[in-house]
């Protein structure tokens, strides 16, 4: 995905799972995340006489951020979601840009002398 990203990080101790709205979502982010789902179904026609259709429509996707991870690669539109905007409300979730970690610097880590082995003494037994 091009462009800023959003991660969400669940702090809660159970899962949370919303649908990408496709009016909200795929619309505001200018790519759809809905499934493409294949139908059949079967009614009568005006003469009564059962017909057999079958096509395809768009399905909503979801997604789980369970309890203590965080999840990826969102349109920062993800935001706009009522379940994800009442989420961050209550403090369920928190929100964060995924470039800011990127341009973060990691700290410092001091390396740790190599580690020396020594072997145990021999014991001669006396005799």
């Amino acid at each position: 995905m091009a462009g800023p990203t959003v991660a969400l990080r669940n702090i809660s101790r159970q899962p949370f799972t919303a649908t990408l709205i496709h009016g909200l979502y795929c619309d505001c982010g200018g790519k759809c995340g809905c499934r493409i789902e294949r139908y059949t179904s079967t009614d009568r026609g005006d003469d009564g006489a059962l017909r057999n259709r079958s096509g395809t429509r768009t399905a909503p996707s979801s997604f789980t951020v369970w309890a203590g991870e965080e999840l990826g690669g969102f349109h920062p539109c993800i935001v706009r979601l009522p379940g994800v905007d009442g989420a961050l409300a209550r403090g369920i979730l928190i929100a964060r840009d995924e470039v800011e970690a990127e341009e973060a610097v990691a700290p410092q880590v001091k390396e740790s002398p190599p580690e020396t082995r020594t072997r145990p003494r021999r014991i001669e037994a006396a005799g």
